[in-house]
Order: structure tokens, then C-alpha cells, then sequence
């Protein structure tokens, strides 16, 4: 591999980035399935703009039942941007039981100090 692509820089990539020389879209994956993951098969912005007009296109007579879901739901983001709004809940799932966890503990200390103090008086 070149420099290029083991770069720091290149590899930290925000998800959903596009790559500005392949148009590629930089996703999310399952680490558990790490296997099963293509990264040639990832959507490119061409593949999503062809997606979106598509779904647009009022000529072509589609299954009106799922018009109401949220355009990327119709796009081949679907599967990455539901994986990433999985991750996301669990981490702030845990930030909120973890933050909870240490006001309980800060109140705690902070009585048991007063109580401290005002003995010492």
C-alpha cells in the first residue's frame, strides 16, 4: 500500500464522507462482520443522486405503500445510516446510565462531605 492510503488522515474519514477522487461514500460497518464487508461495493454520490432521482421520477409507476419512509430509506444507504443510528443510541444509552451514575456518585461524596465538615466544627 502507498502512503497515501495508510495516512492518518486518510483513514479517519467521517461517516458518510465522500471521497474526493473516487466519489466513493465512506460507511459504516459491523466489525462483528467484518468479513462480509466490500469496500468496492460502497455507494458512490453518482449511485445516490441516480437513486434519489429515481424515486423522484413522477413517469414511473411505483409501490406507493412505502412513500412515506424517509428518502435515504429507498437508497443504498439504508443499511449503513440504520447501522450507524444504532451505534449512536447505544452510545448515548450509555453516556446518559454513565453520567447518571456519576451525579449519584458526586452527590453522595459531596453529602458525606458536608457531613464531614460540619462534625469538624
Amino acid at each position: 500500500m502507498s502512503g497515501d492510503v495508510t495516512g492518518l488522515n486518510h483513514l479517519l474519514k467521517s461517516p458518510f464522507s465522500i471521497h474526493p477522487k473516487t466519489g466513493m461514500v465512506c460507511v459504516p460497518f459491523d466489525p462483528a462482520r467484518f468479513d462480509d464487508f466490500d469496500p468496492a461495493a460502497v455507494p458512490t454520490l453518482d449511485q445516490l443522486i441516480h437513486e434519489l432521482n429515481e424515486l423522484n421520477n413522477p413517469s414511473d409507476k411505483k409501490d406507493l405503500s412505502s412513500a412515506h419512509l424517509l428518502p435515504y430509506k429507498h437508497t443504498s444507504l439504508r443499511q449503513a445510516i440504520e447501522l450507524f443510528e444504532a451505534f449512536t443510541e447505544t452510545v448515548s444509552k450509555d453516556t446518559t446510565v454513565n453520567s447518571n451514575k456519576v451525579c449519584r456518585k458526586t452527590l453522595f461524596t459531596e453529602s458525606n462531605e458536608s457531613s464531614l465538615s460540619s462534625v469538624q466544627f
